[in-house]
Parts: structure tokens; C-alpha cells; sequence
């Protein structure tokens, strides 16, 4: 079996798993300090404060009911209405999601499962201490399973060449119109006594810029956001709102090189199904 191979099988056996022993880091950057797992309990007031809420909710390690998500319906921008993963005001914070190759639909390895190849460049903008922008963007490497799982890989020069972390996303919301939306959840910490996680990662990716949406969509997009997390003991406040202006310089910043590499590698080396 290749490197790749075990990697994704990996990945699905803890998807499929609530209690997993060992070490899971499934930490990154853009999705906050890392972190690894705790064996302790879960509290919504334990812990470093978050922002712009401390209340972690209750959600599992892994989510076993996700809502199914074809990533070949995801392509463009997407922006970040609201998110729980930074602990401090995020600004212009977007995704861009491109399928790989000619034909992005793959068997994920060692398995029959048919999944999606995608690579994703993410960036957000913090303010230091002086009021200047500070940007921040990672490249991401996804087989999305047409379930709503996503096994990934977050690659950063913060974290060395060869060394990008592995997480798992899960769809919670999903909705591919023109106006639409989707709501995903990463667990960044996971706690193997109680199964619920520590340290819940959370995103509202919209199609359309939120400063551009309608009171009316807007208004229908919380509601969306509150039915949604209410069976996870959140609700839209402890989500943060991020802020787009205009007079904030873009974020530029080229791939990192083993990203591309690794995407032209796992393009050539997937098993695709026939067509």
C-alpha cells in the first residue's frame, strides 16, 4: 500500500470512529492554535476564552450523519459570513475551491469510494497590535466523499515542506443555488473520554458576499445558522461575524511548492472511476 494510500485509509477508520486512543493533532493555522486531544470533559466555560463566545457546544469527535455535499458544485469563491476558529476579529476571510485534473472524481484509495479532488486556497486578514494588516493564507488538498465527509490536508511554510496537517470536515448545512450556503465543522480537539469534541472549528461559507447579501437573505441565512447548530448547544452569536472592507489589500501569496507538487502527484496516482 503507498504512503497516500494508508494516509486516506487512516482517515476513513477515524471517520467512522468516536473513540479513537493515540495522538490525533488535527490541528491548523487557519483554524486556530493547534491543538491535540484531551481525555478530559467537555465544559462550554472551560478552557481559553474564545471569541466572541467560550461556549464550545456539544458536538461529537465525528459527525456520523452529514449531509451529503458534491464538491464539483463548489468551484469559485465562497465567503466566510460567520466562523468559529480564530480567537480574534478576522477580516475579507474567503475560500476559493478548484477541481484537480481532468477528471476530479476519484476512488478514494484503498477503498470503492467515489470522492472529489479538490484543492482550496484559504486567507484572512487579522490587525496587529499597530492597526496593519496581517495576512494569512493556507493552501488545502481535499477527497471530499459525496457523504458530506472531507479527509484533508493543510499545507503551511509555517509547518515545513513535508509536514501538512491532516484534518477531516464535515458537512452540516449544504445548499449549491446561486445565493446559496453551506455550514462545515472540523473537530480541532477531540476528546476520547467523553466523545464530545474540545475544540469545535465552525463555517458559514456563502456564495455571495455578505455585505452584499439582502437584509431578507440575511435574515434567512441566521435563522439557517440557528436550526442547524441548536442539536450542537450553539447558536449564531458564538459564532463570529467577519468584516469585509474594501480598502484591505488582498492577500497574494503564491502556493507553496509542495502543494503543487502534491496536487500533481496525487492527481496522476488516484484511481478514477469509470465514466
Amino acid at each position: 500500500m503507498t504512503v497516500l494510500a494508508f494516509f486516506f485509509l487512516s482517515l476513513l477508520v477515524c471517520c467512522f470512529t468516536t473513540n479513537v486512543p493515540g495522538n490525533k493533532n488535527l490541528s491548523g493555522k487557519h483554524y486556530g492554535s493547534g491543538q491535540s486531544q484531551s481525555s478530559g470533559t467537555n465544559s462550554s466555560t472551560s478552557g481559553s476564552a474564545g471569541f466572541p463566545t467560550s461556549n464550545k457546544g456539544c458536538f461529537s469527535n465525528i459527525i456520523k450523519n452529514p449531509v451529503p455535499s458534491d464538491f464539483r458544485k463548489k468551484v469559485g469563491v465562497f465567503y466566510v459570513a460567520r466562523s468559529k476558529s480564530v480567537n480574534q476579529q478576522v477580516y475579507d476571510a474567503m475560500f476559493t475551491n478548484s477541481l484537480v485534473g481532468k477528471n476530479p472524481l476519484i476512488w478514494l484509495p484503498a477503498t470503492t469510494t467515489v470522492s472529489v479532488h479538490v484543492g482550496q486556497n484559504y486567507q484572512h486578514v487579522t490587525m496587529d497590535a499597530s492597526g496593519h494588516p496581517v495576512c494569512d493564507r493556507q493552501n488545502l488538498q481535499l477527497l471530499c466523499r459525496l457523504d458530506g465527509v472531507c479527509p484533508l490536508q493543510l499545507f503551511d511554510v509555517m509547518f515545513g515542506a513535508t509536514n501538512p496537517l491532516s484534518l477531516v470536515q464535515y458537512s452540516l448545512y449544504n445548499d449549491d443555488s446561486a445565493k446559496g450556503y453551506d455550514i462545515v465543522y472540523i473537530c480541532n480537539k477531540l476528546n476520547v473520554k467523553s466523545g464530545i469534541c474540545d475544540d469545535p472549528f465552525v463555517y458559514v461559507n456563502t456564495r455571495v458576499r455578505p455585505d452584499k447579501m439582502s437584509a431578507a437573505d440575511k435574515t434567512a441565512m441566521e435563522n439557517v445558522i440557528d436550526q442547524t447548530l441548536k442539536p450542537y448547544c450553539m447558536t449564531k452569536a458564538d459564532l463570529q461575524v467577519t468584516i469585509f472592507r474594501n480598502d484591505i489589500p488582498p492577500c497574494n501569496a503564491a502556493p507553496t511548492a509542495d502543494y503543487v507538487s502534491s496536487l500533481a502527484g496525487w492527481d496522476a496516482s488516484l484511481a478514477h472511476p469509470e465514466q
